[in-house]
Order: C-alpha cells, then structure tokens, then sequence
C-alpha cells in the first residue's frame, strides 16, 4: 500500500497495483532490504544499490509506520462516478486517475507506470473490435490526465504537469502498409508521445 515507484496495470475488468504486502511482512521486507545493503559483498557487486536505497529508505520507514500515510493512499485509489465517466470509465482511464492523485497526494512517488494492453492488430486493425476502441480510451484517458494535472496547482507557481514528465509509448512500432490479413505488422520505428515536464509541444 505504500509506494516509491509504482506499476499499475490497466487490465480488462480492473486496475491491479504491485505493491510492498502490508504491515509485518513490509517491516520483514525492509529488514531484508537492510541487510543486503549492509551487506559488503552486495555493496561491492551493485555499486550504485547503496545509494538508491538509502535515498528510498526515509519515505518507506514513513510509510510503514503512520498511519495517515496508509490513509493518503487509501485516498488515492478512490475516485468519484463523474472522474470515472470523464475518464472513458474503463481500467485505463481508472488507472490515470490514480495516477493523477497519487501525483496530487506528494507522497513522495517519483515514478509510476500504466500498462496497457490490447494494440497488436496483425489483422482487422480497422473492423469495430480493432484498433478504435483500444485509441479511444488511451484518448480519453490521457487527455483528461493531462489536461487535470495542468490545473493542478504545483510548486513556484507552477502546475503539476510543468513537473511531470508524462511519456506514452509502446515497446515497438507498427508497418504503414497494411498486410493481407487487413492489419499492420511489427516494425523498428515507432511513435512516442510527450508532454509536461518542460517539454515544448
């Protein structure tokens, strides 16, 4: 329930975040994580370990042991039927809103991850199950992310999405002519999309 780094994966019928377990297995865990730190041999053969962890420790020891902490994420996860609706109402659009609270939250998250599935259209990319519905929620879902965090406001005057990097992308492009089956195959180049953070568009 308490986060540095989070993963949410956007599933067909909800939204699954992997997480650290609760209460005396967190503590086991962050014991653990302790001692291989601490441990010489491990130090010497990750070099850079040490550092990120000890950057990471303070916010973990917080988090397991207030229980306001518990309760801010709680709130993260919770979301209005209107939010839910602007969103597409869908799991990639719940997941953008827990992605916006948790930014909104400050709980010291500095990265968070949506997976989201369903763009491989070897065939029928443009037939009613293609690729209209996946786009029209990645449409949805994002442009409201984007558009809440630039009313959020942030630090010096700023708003949230000046301080947050946002990137979409996928881990490969698709062909720009069609196949015979009616969909567009594998391919090396592909689009990136991003936006806040300082960029320029």
């Amino acid at each position: 329930r308490m986060f540095h780094n989070i993963r949410i994966l956007a599933q067909k019928h909800s939204v699954r975040v992997i997480s650290f377990v609760d209460n005396e297995e967190e503590r086991a865990m962050l014991r653990t994580l302790d001692g291989i730190c601490e441990s010489v041999t491990a130090v010497q053969r990750i070099p850079d370990f040490r550092p990120h962890w000890l950057s990471v420790r303070p916010f973990l020891v917080r988090a397991f042991s207030t229980g306001e902490m518990h309760q801010a994420i709680d709130a993260a996860f919770r979301f209005s039927i209107d939010d839910r609706n602007r969103y597409g109402n869908n799991a990639f659009g719940n997941a953008c809103i827990t992605a916006r609270n948790l930014v909104h939250a400050e709980l010291g998250t500095r990265y968070i991850q949506i997976t989201f599935d369903g763009w491989d259209h070897h065939a029928n990319i443009y037939q009613s199950n293609g690729i209209y519905r996946t786009a029209r929620q990645l449409d949805t879902g994002l442009a409201n992310l984007i558009a809440d965090l630039a009313i959020m406001p942030g630090s010096d005057g700023r708003s949230r999405l000046d301080e947050t990097l946002i990137v979409a992308k996928g881990e490969f492009g698709r062909t720009a002519d069609l196949n015979s089956l009616g969909g567009r195959d594998h391919y090396f180049l592909h689009t990136a999309l991003f936006a806040g953070g300082g960029v320029r568009g």
